[in-house]
């Protein structure tokens, strides 16, 4: 379930950079990623996004900050709920692992929804 929620917000945000992407080639890249679903390279495309941004100064600290870390709990949280699905583990879960997810998730969305709704307001 964490994992489904982490994965669905990432999306979101990527789709949400979609549409705020000017340059019809990386739009057309983030729709083929939206299509395919592969984690890691949509990972990397959101987090090269939110780089070039800073790099430009063109997105404030307030709305980036601590988005890199966020990102990869995020990634972590649907990395494990993925593997466990495919590999499950009867009557087994990681109680630590489990309250660590359930404690960061609100920060980590609060950073998604945060960088959503920048991406909502600007053209990159």
């Amino acid at each position: 379930m964490l994992g489904a929620a982490s994965e669905s917000a990432i999306l979101l945000l990527l789709e949400t950079i979609g549409k705020a992407v000017k340059d019809s080639q990386k739009k057309s890249y983030i729709k083929e990623l939206l299509d395919r679903l592969r984690l890691p390279l949509i990972l990397k495309e959101i987090q090269s996004t939110i780089d070039c941004l800073i790099k430009s100064k063109k997105i404030a600290y307030e709305i980036h900050q601590g988005s890199t870390e966020h990102l990869l709990s995020l990634y972590e949280m649907i990395r494990v709920q993925r593997n466990d699905s495919i590999h499950p583990k009867i009557g087994e879960f990681n109680q630590t692992k489990i309250f660590l997810f359930i404690n960061s998730l609100p920060a980590n969305l609060e950073v998604i929804y945060r960088l959503i709704n920048w991406f909502r307001n600007h053209k990159v």
